[in-house]
């Protein structure tokens, strides 16, 4: 729900590593 783009990683992967990979990747 923070990006559009954790919305598919988190279902797969995991929202605390999705939102940690996102992070890095906007910032």
């Amino acid at each position: 729900m923070s990006g559009g783009f954790a919305a598919p990683g988190a279902g797969k992967a995991g929202r605390n590593q999705t939102i940690m990979t996102g992070a890095a990747a906007a910032s």
